[in-house]
């Protein structure tokens, strides 16, 4: 009785053999190996996601600032008051503009100057005048003037409002810097100080074009038209007469280099209307 006890004890507990182990570790490392796979294409795919909200974000915010502003050009806001040829009259604004760590931002043809004339309100520069920085892709460069009474709302280009007890003379001034950020530099002309504001980052270029009404004696205020700031300067009275805004940005692609990914960078585009005009004017 003693030796069947001994012999089943031993029975019970004899260990898995070596191929077993070697069968069972390999199929441990399949399925290790593929929940890692799961895990890591779950990755890949969140931060992808990730970055595409990032870069919708960034789209959203851009256009906003550079619609909001925009739109407003030419604004000021009592008529009893102010008259259009006297709140925005003939002025040249020189701003320094600069990116987050302080370079200037260099113009191939010397600094950057805008020219306004009386009542105007529009006024940019072409890529092919003005760096993005010292050294790169070139891009344009728009600036909006507008009067704003404390209160009144009007958004600037930094997204602040003017909350003072005195209307305000305005002019932003949108760029790319070197760092590729949307930036725009805000002058206040009646306190004769200008801020650089970098707004939204991952912006490689931009570029404007100017919906004008050239045919002026049709009386349609129909825009027949859409020029480069270079095409605008060698026409009489263009700056007077833009209707619209084209803005084209280039984003950076956060999923360049993916399977399908092939662009660097992706463009957007909006068209704003400058003082909500709708290309028509009653005959």
């Amino acid at each position: 009785m003693r030796a069947l006890h001994l012999k089943v004890s031993a029975s019970k507990t004899r260990g898995f053999t070596l191929i077993e182990i070697m069968i069972s570790l390999a199929i441990a490392a399949f399925l290790l190996g593929g929940l890692l796979t799961i895990v890591g294409y779950m990755n890949r795919t969140y931060q992808s996601q990730t970055s595409l909200a990032a870069l919708q974000n960034h789209e959203r915010v851009a256009m906003t600032l550079l619609g909001d502003v925009i739109q407003e050009a030419g604004y000021f806001p009592d008529p009893t008051t102010y008259q259009i040829n006297t709140a925005f009259p003939t002025a040249t604004y020189a701003p320094t503009l600069t990116d987050a760590n302080g370079n200037t931002i260099t113009a191939v043809n010397g600094s950057i100057s805008l020219s306004y004339v009386p009542s105007e309100a529009v006024n940019g520069l072409d890529g092919s005048y003005t760096y993005k920085g010292t050294t790169g892709t070139q891009a344009d460069v728009i600036s909006a003037r507008f009067y704003t009474a404390g209160g009144d709302g009007v958004i600037l280009c930094n997204g602040s409002t003017n909350t003072g007890a005195t209307p305000v003379l305005y002019v932003n001034t949108f760029f790319i810097d070197s760092n590729n950020n949307l930036s725009c530099a805000l002058t206040n002309v009646t306190a004769g100080t200008t801020v650089v504001y970098p707004l939204v980052p991952g912006v490689t270029g931009m570029t404007i074009t100017y919906g004008v009404r050239t045919l002026l004696n049709l009386n349609n205020g129909a825009v027949d038209s859409y020029l480069t700031s270079a095409q605008m300067s060698g026409t009489t009275n263009s700056w007077l007469n833009v209707v619209s805004v084209t803005v084209t940005l280039n984003f950076v692609n956060p999923l360049y280099g993916q399977p399908g990914q092939t662009l660097q960078t992706l463009p957007v585009t909006r068209v704003i209307a400058v003082m909500a005009q709708n290309g028509v004017i009653p005959v």
